[in-house]
């Protein structure tokens, strides 16, 4: 399993992969290591995941769309709506069809079409809180 996120004194030890960073890229593979049950440590700055978005964009906002109400007809509506998701952490493991109503999407969070960007940093922080392992 992995370590959390957070300020931590590296003393030894090992892990067999290490993660740099707990952007939305870091995040998911930490998420597809935990799935494997990989061990793993994600190196941080900051003291929760998505930090960035709470300093950056100074304007506050994303300029990603975030299509929560994207429309879905058909056998390849989720597929549709999945690839106009730029803002959502894909599950482990994903593949077509992707679930629409998973908790994990960002588009459960907002239906902004500009979401905050402190928004952003919430969903992240509670998507490691929630999904990573608690081990040290």
């Amino acid at each position: 399993g992995g370590r959390r996120l957070g300020r931590v004194r590296v003393t030894g030890g090992e892990a067999g992969y290490c993660v740099v960073g707990a952007g939305p890229g870091g995040l998911q593979a930490a998420l597809e290591l935990e799935s494997a049950g990989l061990d793993y440590v994600v190196l941080e700055r900051e003291l929760a995941a998505g930090s960035f978005f709470r300093r950056l964009p100074r304007f506050g906002g994303l300029i990603s769309i975030n299509k929560a109400r994207s429309p879905a007809p058909g056998p390849d509506g989720a597929r549709f709506a999945m690839r106009h998701d730029w803002n959502s952490l894909l599950a482990p493991g994903d593949a077509p069809p992707w679930p629409r109503d998973d908790r994990r999407r960002f588009t459960a969070w907002t239906g902004e079409y500009y979401p905050s960007a402190r928004l952003l940093a919430d969903y992240l922080a509670a998507v490691a809180d929630s999904e990573l392992s608690s081990k040290r």
